[in-house]
């Protein structure tokens, strides 16, 4: 009886190690998709956002890319900038600095 009721706690240990093993195994795979995901989303993400500068000469804004110093628009508005960027550049996201914001007045109710 003894035998049996060993066997049968080492038979439940051996099925819990394997069941932890296995599910272990899953989440792991599962994080790395997700990792793997999350990777490719941050590159095209990446690929597609410009960050830009903007200046104020009287009552008009240049903005301009950051990086190359590109000039990407001109107008008197920022509904006026979004429409020019979002014609000439349909496939780009725009990124401003808040601060270069404040400094040229660049002023839009989600900004």
């Amino acid at each position: 009886m003894s035998e049996l009721l060993l066997a049968a706690v080492l038979f439940g240990a051996v099925c819990f190690w394997a069941g932890y093993w296995f599910r272990e195994y899953g989440a792991k795979r599962v994080v790395q998709e997700y990792q793997r995901f999350l990777t490719e989303v941050a590159k095209q993400a990446e690929a597609r956002t410009v960050e830009i500068t903007i200046q104020k000469h009287g009552d008009n804004f240049f903005v301009y890319d950051s990086k190359t110093n590109e000039f990407l628009a001109q107008g008197s508005s920022h509904k006026q900038i979004t429409e020019i960027l979002n014609t000439r550049y349909p496939d780009k996201f725009f990124t401003a600095n808040r601060d270069n914001i404040k400094e040229v007045g660049y002023h839009h109710e989600s900004i």
